[in-house]
């Protein structure tokens, strides 16, 4: 079942691929630079059209090797050989939880990577939410944000983004909030409304006609930038 839901409105005149994408979490200082990776992609027809995207609300540890040193648009391959990172131990801690890499050779294993991720929408598939790069023997905290962007380009599910790259972002804040459905529309000349929040789904007929301005949300100016690239991953759940 869903955790989150992200209900989009595109009413701009030409259908677009919408993609979601998360803040990167609150770390420990030893992981250093984290990136952040499209998980969700939805192409939404114009004139009104409606797209959902659906957070769930588990989460895996991931782990993986790159050909390159991590970075914007850099493909992160799946570990099929190397250290037994390939399944990092993880516990849950206050508020989020701990990664503990084993220990491996780095001049045989390089540019291994590790982070965390969540199930491909509508599949038992995990991608990758944030990676960043691994070290041995290191023990990791993350603690995940429910902090969305949703923007639009021809980004593939997976890639490292950098998110100030984008031009226009609508920013989905669930921190402290009770409400779990959300409701942004990207407006004819580009920029994205106000994002408002709700306890539960909307009918159809309201949700066109209200235009997603309803009195009863409680609302919030959407507003914020996003760009980065990964494949299949090793995965174990966060527990």
């Amino acid at each position: 079942m869903p955790k989150y839901s992200i209900i989009v409105t595109n009413n701009q005149t030409k259908d677009q691929p919408f993609l979601l994408f998360n803040d990167v979490p609150r770390a420990s200082d030893n992981i250093g630079q984290a990136w952040t990776n499209i998980y969700g992609r939805n192409p939404i027809s114009s004139d009104g059209g409606h797209g959902t995207f659906e957070v769930t609300e588990e989460n895996f540890a991931v782990c993986g090797s790159t050909s390159e040193a991590l970075g914007n648009g850099e493909l992160v391959h799946q570990l099929l050989r190397g250290p037994s990172l390939s399944v990092p131990v993880s516990t849950r801690v206050a508020g989020g939880y701990e990664i503990n890499c084993a220990a491996w050779n780095p001049d045989r294993y390089t540019n291994i990577y590790c982070g965390y991720g969540k199930y491909k929408a509508g599949s038992k598939m995990v991608t990758p939410v944030a990676v960043w790069t691994a070290e041995p023997s290191e023990l990791y905290k993350i603690y995940p944000k429910v902090i969305f962007y949703i923007s639009t380009d021809d980004y593939k599910v997976g890639e490292i983004v950098d998110v100030a790259s984008f031009g226009q972002i609508a920013t989905i804040d669930f921190t402290g909030k009770e409400q779990t459905y959300a409701y942004v529309t990207k407006q004819k000349d580009g920029t994205y409304g106000r994002v408002t929040y709700e306890f539960g789904l909307k009918d159809p007929e309201e949700l066109n006609t209200e235009k997603l301005n309803g009195a009863r949300m409680i609302e919030e100016k959407a507003d914020g930038k996003g760009e980065t690239k990964v494949e299949e991953v090793s995965v174990e759940e966060l527990s």
